[in-house]
């Protein structure tokens, strides 16, 4: 396998260790490689590198800033695609930090208790560069590449299921709630085709219901896993518009919901402006059923339709989201800020809860406390992650200082 184009940076407080980490990279062929002493030395070659690395190899235990925080800022601030630790740590540590990186949205390659060997490295470096082969298949593929067969296959097969992005009161800085997120994993968890491609393909293979159930059925169950641990979580769900023109789905919904174990009242539909507006009376009919059966209806990605005040004060929403498009970069741009407070104004005059997603830096986060946003989910916070990790995530979560 051909490493030579790969970018890999060694992080690890012991010369002669670091030492044999950079030979072994050299005899795999990897041209581009760097190395730090500590956290600090670190962040600052890295910040100044124009061409960040693919991979970062750090160690933990270290002198100044521990590897814990060092991976905490190189996911917040992208200075990496993917992280491996190394360690002397025992085994249950490492799991930890793997599952707190993932959250952060870095991919982890492993986990590794020292000393570093040439065939773990090895294997290291191959599943990043395997990785890195499938998604570029994947971003050349669109959904008419998709067959009715595949989707119908994933959807038995277990291949498609829910990751939940985490939701956090912007008051408490407590973890309040999740969003399921469909991901289709068509061999493994480290892979996945993004629901850009797949959903339009279910939309148009009249699949989309089953997904929509998929993942409902799947987010109470995890909703009720979470519960057993301690957790008590709403779960937001999108719902698709041509789910919208079935009325009997309410009813289907809230069975469906009980049957696993759920409750209505703690979970939360999500509708996108576009898709109110294409019948107005139908959607009306449904959204007004779902709402009479306990659930909460939320007014997604807000700002990017239609934008129809008048008809967000007629339905019956019980939550207004940000579009993240207007959160992402808003504390440089006056136009973003004021497109937030517009909503945020309106969703004060309808009484209703407030969700800005997309949030990516502690700016914006603080921005977002002085508007007087409820609510924020997006990569400061965490990446969509699969149910198991959410647990332990929450555990380790601390709000970032006021």
């Amino acid at each position: 396998m051909d490493f030579s184009r790969l970018n890999v940076m060694v992080v690890e407080d012991h010369e002669f260790q670091r030492g044999i980490a950079m030979r072994m990279l050299k005899g795999l062929g990897v041209v581009h490689a760097s190395e730090a002493g500590d956290g600090n030395e670190a962040l600052a070659i890295l910040e100044a590198l124009e061409v960040k690395p693919d991979i970062v190899i750090s160690d933990l235990d270290m002198p100044g800033m521990d590897g814990i925080e060092f991976i905490r800022h190189v996911a917040q601030k992208r200075l990496a695609t993917a992280i491996a630790i190394t360690s002397g740590l025992d085994a249950a540590m490492l799991r930890s930090v793997s599952a707190m990186a993932t959250a952060y949205g870095l991919q982890v390659l492993g986990a590794i208790e020292k000393p570093l060997t040439t065939k773990r490295l090895t294997e290291m470096l191959g599943h990043y560069h395997g990785r890195m082969a499938l998604l570029e298949r994947y971003r050349q593929m669109s959904p008419s590449d998709l067959s009715a067969d595949q989707l119908r296959d994933a959807l038995v097969r277990d291949r498609i299921r829910p990751y939940f992005q985490p939701k956090i009161d912007l008051c408490s800085g407590a973890v309040i709630g999740v969003e399921a997120l469909a991901r289709w994993c068509p061999q493994n968890d480290n892979e996945s085709i993004s629901p850009t491609l797949f959903v339009p393909a279910m939309e148009a293979y009249g699949l989309i219901d089953p997904l929509t159930e998929l993942i409902l059925d799947r987010a109470c169950r995890a909703q009720t896993a979470w519960a057993r641990c301690g957790l008590d979580l709403t779960v937001s769900v999108n719902i698709s518009m041509l789910s919208l023109a079935d009325v009997s789905n309410a009813d289907r919904y809230h069975d469906l919901v009980i049957a696993a174990g759920g409750d209505p009242h703690k979970i939360t539909f999500e509708v996108t402006e576009s898709s109110v507006m294409k019948d107005p009376a139908q959607v009306l009919d449904i959204l007004t059923r779902l709402r009479l059966k306990g659930f909460s209806l939320a007014v997604d990605d807000y700002g990017t339709g239609y934008s129809s005040m008048q008809l967000v004060k007629t339905l019956p929403f019980t939550e207004l989201k940000i579009d993240g498009s207007y959160v992402h970069g808003a504390t440089e741009d006056p136009r973003k800020r004021t497109m937030i407070e517009t909503a945020l104004d309106l969703a004060r005059q309808l009484t209703l809860k407030t969700v800005a997603e997309g949030a990516e830096t502690a700016a914006e986060w603080d921005l977002l406390i002085a508007l007087g946003c409820h609510q924020v989910q997006g990569w400061f916070i965490a990446k969509a992650m699969p149910a198991d990790a959410v647990p332990e995530w929450a555990r380790l979560w601390r709000p970032p200082p006021r």
